[in-house]
């Protein structure tokens, strides 16, 4: 093989493969960061269904607080963490979940920074489409050459 049709091969297999690489990579590290964040969890006592659930609650409380306190300008953060936690802890007696007031305090803050912070959508690489192009006879003393005067 010439050696230009080897780095061209070479080249075109490297276009193909990085993304791929990058995608294999993102997803390696999104299943540590999950892991290491059942791992802190399941340090404050939650795991499976009764996560799940009390993340749930966390954000309905979030929600509520919001509507409670929309029209109301002299509120202050305290009072609205203090709504917040008490409604929680409705929702949690009603679902049967014990937490403690800490996780209900963390549920509570990372509920209201996702809130605030929301993650951008990932934008999707575009795939590259190499040109087609039909290769030419490579010409030999063998081949015939037709219109070439002798």
């Amino acid at each position: 093989m010439d050696a230009t049709l080897i780095a061209y091969l070479v080249g075109l297999a490297t276009i193909t493969i990085t993304p791929l690489a990058g995608f294999g990579t993102k997803l390696l590290l999104k299943k540590i960061e999950e892991t290491s964040q059942k791992a802190e969890l399941a340090k404050l006592g939650l795991k499976g269904d009764s996560l799940a659930v009390g993340q749930k609650n966390a954000k309905i409380a979030i929600l509520a607080t919001q509507q409670a306190f929309r029209n109301k300008s002299t509120t202050t953060s305290e009072e609205k963490k203090y709504f917040g936690m008490d409604m929680l802890r409705q929702l949690n007696i009603e679902a049967g979940i014990n937490m403690t007031e800490e996780t209900m305090s963390a549920l509570i803050e990372a509920g209201v920074w996702e809130k605030n912070n929301p993650i951008p959508a990932e934008p999707v690489a575009q795939p590259i489409v190499s040109p087609v192009v039909t290769p030419l006879p490579i010409p030999s003393d063998s081949m015939p050459q037709e219109g070439l005067v002798k």
